[in-house]
């Protein structure tokens, strides 16, 4: 049994927007709806878990009768956690995926879902195309590209492992980026896959972005 949690409970401050970027609207559908739509698809998820802010549930939830959406928290790990709590129990895996990349692909999905028969974790990537620099104070270094990675979501995990996970360090107030980096403080030992991600998989962060999505979505 596969469930997916799409984390929309972000303000968006980052896009400067009276609403959140994840609820601007393109060809008159919220952003989060084209993830939702792709999933819906995907014979292999038995469940969504929409993970909104509070006063959005009540709209989304007469929009998609079929999924749940609950409230959010006041951090990505809080809200992720919410989302746990609300899969069902007899769940083998979990999908956490960012509400803000509607463009990612099925073949995504499904090499991040095949490969839980086999790892623990399991995480899209791509390579790092640009220069990078690790600057401190006056001085900075080049740091080698080719082991430098973006992670994408979803991030697929083994559903037991990571509500453990969360059960143990949600309590603390250390805050981690994603799921994955949740995890391995928990357990270093944890297998992880990673898969190839795709460039186009890219999250709308800013009003650029938006543009850019309005484009692709025509």
């Amino acid at each position: 049994m596969n469930s997916v949690i799409i984390l929309a409970g972000g303000n968006g401050s980052r896009a400067n927007l009276d609403i959140p970027k994840q609820f601007v609207k393109i060809n008159n559908s919220y952003i989060v709806d084209f993830s939702i739509s792709l999933f819906k698809k995907k014979q292999k998820i038995t469940e969504i878990i929409l993970v909104a802010p509070e006063k959005w549930v009540d709209i989304l939830n007469k929009i998609n009768t079929d999924i749940k959406v609950v409230a959010g928290g006041n951090s990505r790990m809080e809200s992720s956690f919410i989302g746990l709590q609300n899969c069902s129990k007899n769940n083998n895996n979990v999908l956490i995926h960012d509400a803000a990349r509607p463009f990612v692909s099925d073949k995504i999905i499904d090499d991040v879902i095949n490969n839980l028969n086999y790892f623990d974790s399991v995480v899209p990537i791509i390579s790092c195309n640009d220069s990078i620099l690790k600057i401190d104070k006056d001085s900075f270094k080049y740091l080698d590209r080719d082991k430098i990675k973006y992670l994408q979501t979803p991030q697929g995990f083994k559903f037991d492992l990571l509500y453990e996970a969360y059960k143990n360090l949600i309590k603390s107030n250390t805050q981690f980026s994603d799921d994955l980096s949740l995890l391995k403080n928990f357990k270093s030992d944890i297998s992880c896959k990673f898969v190839d991600g795709d460039y186009s998989n890219f999250k709308i962060t800013t009003k650029n972005d938006i543009e850019l999505a309005k484009i692709l979505l025509k």
